[in-house]
């Protein structure tokens, strides 16, 4: 999804980036839906649940700030190391290697600082795409190995027609809210979605 092929032009990138995120989605439906569904078929006990369901959360959210927080440090890890030395060899002034580029910015023309802050970033850039696409392909083998866990270990219910019984729609939403356990997901559940907009 964010690793396009880097011949690409503007046009072709945002296409592929279309044709990724809902290929993202319709994957993340596809196994999510029956995943986040599976909770019932885990136990009957109601403190069962909750406790899974808290250990699911704090898992995603754990998750959430890893990739939140990785770009900064992957791009110092897979940045290139002669990549400022190959990209900045253009410039008309070169990074002493006891200066930062800010120093070197106010001592010097505008045109060499510009060069050398732009060729600075576009090594970052690479360092964060390389990065960014290893803690994907890493994300997409923990997804895949603990939804293979899940598929061998948890057996579900058998589905008994005859026992199935048609619920008028308002008495089962009146039952839902009078459910203890489910209202006091509720909140969770809001911050939640607060938390992920």
């Amino acid at each position: 999804l964010l690793s396009p092929p880097k011949a690409l032009d503007g046009t072709m990138t945002a296409v592929w980036f279309g044709v990724f995120q809902l290929l993202f989605y319709i994957g993340d439906t596809v196994t999510h839906v029956p995943y986040n569904a599976l909770l019932p078929e885990l136990s009957k006990v109601s403190a069962l649940r909750e406790r899974v369901f808290m250990v699911a959360r704090i898992m995603n959210s754990l998750g959430v700030m890893v990739a939140a927080l990785a770009p900064v440090p992957f791009a110092m890890i897979f940045e290139p190391s002669d990549c400022r030395d190959t990209m900045c060899a253009s410039c008309p002034v070169q990074l002493a290697s006891n200066t930062t580029v800010t120093q070197f910015c106010r001592t010097s023309t505008p045109e060499a600082c510009d060069c050398l802050v732009g060729c600075t970033a576009n090594c970052s850039v690479i360092g964060e795409r390389t990065g960014l696409f290893y803690l994907a392909c890493g994300f997409a083998a923990w997804h895949f190995v603990t939804m293979a866990v899940v598929l061998l270990c948890v057996k579900e219910h058998k589905f008994d027609p005859d026992a199935a019984v048609s619920n008028p729609i308002l008495p089962s939403m009146m039952r839902t809210f009078r459910n203890k356990p489910f209202m006091q997901l509720i909140p969770a559940w809001v911050l939640d979605i607060t938390s992920n907009t």
